[in-house]
């Protein structure tokens, strides 16, 4: 029962005591009369009984409703961590890794060793890199391949050399987290530089700008410093 009902039971109590005046007044048997008040008594205490069941049933929803969410909550908190850690495990996958674009197949049937070939004649003849290894190359599309590397040092061997002699497109093969905080990291960084004019760049998720380092923050929702640069 709401509030509501709550207000129309009391109204009709009031009701009933109007009458019972009313017929006091008019009433010239006394049984009568004390039959009337009885009824009224029943009634008025079916009324209450009403009242408090319903209010119990009230009680026990916001309960019910309080304990759904608390629920809700931990769950949410949960799918939450969960997407982290996975998220955690598919950028340390993909740390070694680069992608290189626009470069397609010699051969209509193109074989690991001919996938690799193309590889190792892009770095050493279009990159003019020598001595670098890498541990697999896997095509994604029919212009993308994914080339993994034994550690950091080869793999930025390779992007620093490309974006200097700007041979193809070869980037870094970010996770989807942060792919997004990139995003969102480059956003805030637009928006400052327009206020002060200073050069920033993003470096894996984090961003350099006005002598400082920023990340975003997943859990407040927001970008926030990390370090000073020194």
């Amino acid at each position: 029962m709401n509030r509501q009902d709550d207000d129309g039971g009391v109204e009709y109590l009031e009701l009933l005591r109007k009458e019972l005046d009313e017929v006091r007044q008019d009433c010239v048997s006394r049984t009568m009369f004390e039959e009337l008040v009885r009824d009224l008594q029943i009634t008025e205490k079916q009324i209450r009984e009403d009242m408090d069941v319903n209010k119990g049933a009230t009680e026990a929803a916001k309960e019910a409703a309080e304990a759904a969410r608390k629920v809700a909550d931990t769950s949410a908190e949960k799918v939450a961590d969960v997407s982290r850690k996975l998220n955690q495990i598919e950028t340390e996958a993909k740390k070694y890794n680069l992608l290189i674009r626009d470069l397609k197949p010699t051969a209509k049937l193109e074989r690991p060793t001919d996938l690799n070939k193309l590889v190792k004649d892009f770095i050493t003849v279009q990159l003019d890199l020598a001595n670098v290894t890498f541990d697999e190359a896997e095509r994604l599309t029919d212009d993308t391949i994914r080339v993994r590397f034994p550690n950091l040092r080869e793999k930025i061997r390779v992007l620093s050399r490309s974006r200097v002699v700007k041979k193809l497109n070869v980037v870094e093969d970010f996770s989807s987290g942060v792919l997004a905080h990139r995003r969102r990291l480059a956003a805030f960084a637009q928006r400052r530089a327009r206020a002060n004019r200073r050069r920033w760049a993003l470096k894996y998720d984090e961003l350099y700008f006005n002598g400082r380092v920023f990340v975003y923050n997943e859990k407040i929702g927001r970008v926030v410093p990390k370090r000073r640069i020194t």
